[in-house]
């Protein structure tokens, strides 16, 4: 009946395997672990019930990067997810949740930052979902991650 935001980490490595002469466009797969899902309540008959879905997803992000040289950077991409772990908390009580979701997830990267000269980034990053994230037929719901990151860029001379 209500779902509201909840947050959750990630944490990912990333690879620059092609880039543009000038330096200006990268092509960047990376590979993430994150924790989605939400808050909820439902009425049950019972009074108003109250918990959280946490959803673990292994997801290969293939990402193009536009980077200016002043450290500004726009990216958009695909990225494929796998569900590796669902569980829903509620009343003290903790179930496996796997068996009403789709193991596979789709979405379209978008992301926008500044990279430092010290090699510091931070940027800001949403991925709706394509997929439909139910195996129930006549329930749809899409995942919508929005992420706050961070990161450091190791590269060779």
């Amino acid at each position: 009946e209500s779902w509201k935001t909840a947050f959750g980490p990630g944490a990912g490595l990333v690879a620059d395997i092609f880039r543009s002469s000038g330096d200006v466009l990268h092509f960047r797969p990376e590979l993430d672990i994150s924790m989605q899902g939400a808050k909820w309540e439902e009425d049950w008959g019972e009074g108003l019930t109250s918990g959280r879905t946490n959803m673990l997803y292994i997801n290969l992000p293939l990402v193009m990067r536009y980077q200016h040289a002043s450290g500004f950077f726009a990216e958009i991409g695909l990225q494929p997810g796998l569900l590796v772990s669902a569980k829903d908390k509620y009343d003290g009580n903790t179930e496996d949740y796997m068996e009403w979701l789709n193991k596979f997830d789709f979405g379209i990267p978008l992301g926008i930052g500044y990279e430092l000269k010290n090699k510091l980034g931070i940027g800001l990053r949403v991925v709706p979902g394509l997929a439909n994230i139910n195996s129930e037929d006549e329930a749809v719901d899409h995942n919508l991650v929005a992420a706050l990151r961070v990161s450091y860029t190791f590269r060779k001379k």
